[in-house]
């Protein structure tokens, strides 16, 4: 997401062409500035659905958590929920009215108390392993989290690189 998304979809929402930075949209959304406040909730909303159909086909490919960097971080409650409703959302198949999941896993904003327990939960269970006596914790519950940077996106980046180097030197 970019500031010249932000003010586009702002100036669709609203109705208008007036000069507006996506600063300006965040601040009507959250009430400290006069505006179209339905339209700037509805940007963000939209903001949200987009960033939440373009993750769903990276975690479809990629097993992972979703960590948000940068200033959209700000924004992340405005946005978050529609995104995670996206990720979580079915879809209508077009042979038939039956309805599927955009994917097996499930997302959960670990930014929120209860989706952090929820992610959290041990839900492992013992499995045998065939034609063995041994036995395994095995965890069938497929999810992600989604949360924010903390750190800010060069210092995340240069720990995660260094991180993946750690683990590439002890193989």
């Amino acid at each position: 997401m970019n500031s010249a998304a932000v003010i586009r979809m702002y100036r669709e929402e609203a109705k208008t062409t007036a000069e507006i930075s996506s600063l300006e949209v965040y601040e009507i959304a959250v009430g400290k500035r006069e505006g179209n406040r339905t339209a700037a909730l509805r940007t963000f909303e939209r903001l949200g659905e987009s960033l939440g159909d373009a993750l769903i086909t990276a975690l479809n490919l990629v097993d992972g958590l979703v960590v948000i960097g940068g200033g959209v971080t700000g924004a992340y409650k405005l946005f978050a929920p529609a995104m995670i409703a996206t990720i979580n959302s079915t879809l209508g198949r077009a042979d038939s009215t039956a309805r599927m999941h955009r994917s097996e896993l499930t997302a959960y904003d670990v930014e929120s108390t209860a989706d952090l327990q929820q992610f959290a939960a041990n839900t492992s269970q013992k499995v045998s392993i065939p034609n063995t006596n041994i036995s395994a914790l095995y965890d069938p519950t497929k999810r992600t989290g989604i949360g924010i940077s903390r750190m800010g996106d060069s210092l995340a980046m240069a720990t995660g690189a260094y991180c993946f180097a750690l683990y590439q030197l002890d193989k």
